[in-house]
């Protein structure tokens, strides 16, 4: 995963993240990644991703993402 704060762009791999949370604050989604061991970035990742939803009402990142960190 790219990952870009400010003026610095690294790569997190998924198989470093060890859990995700996903808060929903009316329409708007947060996620928060918490990694194995600290990156570049620290060891905790927060952002507020593209908000479309599926047919279920559920951010679409969201369950990419939990997909992807499942099987890596």
């Amino acid at each position: 995963m790219e990952v870009t704060f400010g003026p610095v762009t690294g790569r997190v791999p998924l198989s470093s993240v060890a859990s995700m949370d996903a808060k929903k604050f009316g329409r708007v989604t947060s996620i928060v990644l918490r990694l194995r061991e600290p990156a570049g970035f620290g060891d905790t990742i927060m952002f507020y991703p593209f908000q479309d939803r599926d047919s279920s009402g559920r951010n679409v990142i969201v369950v990419s993402l939990e997909s992807r960190i499942a099987s890596s």
